[in-house]
């Protein structure tokens, strides 16, 4: 399997900048409750990165409702 060399720090720029074009990155950032330069550069890490995994949270129905938000029906 070939390997590439990492990106140049003028195509780390360039990704971040396509990125940010796109009009639903600020969106989601806003509905993530998410600061625009950290969600982008999560979405950054995954298209460097493809094969690696998300982080999966579970939260008990207790904790939720101490936390104030409804349980999931």
């Amino acid at each position: 399997m070939p390997t590439h060399p990492p990106p140049t720090e003028a195509e780390l720029q360039k990704l971040a900048e396509r990125i940010l074009r796109d009009p639903n990155t600020a969106k989601i950032a806003e509905k993530l409750s998410v600061p625009l330069e950290e969600y982008v550069q999560m979405v950054m890490t995954f298209y460097l990165d493809p094969k690696q995994e998300p982080e999966f949270v579970t939260i008990s129905d207790e904790n939720l409702k101490k936390m104030g938000a409804p349980p999931p029906k």
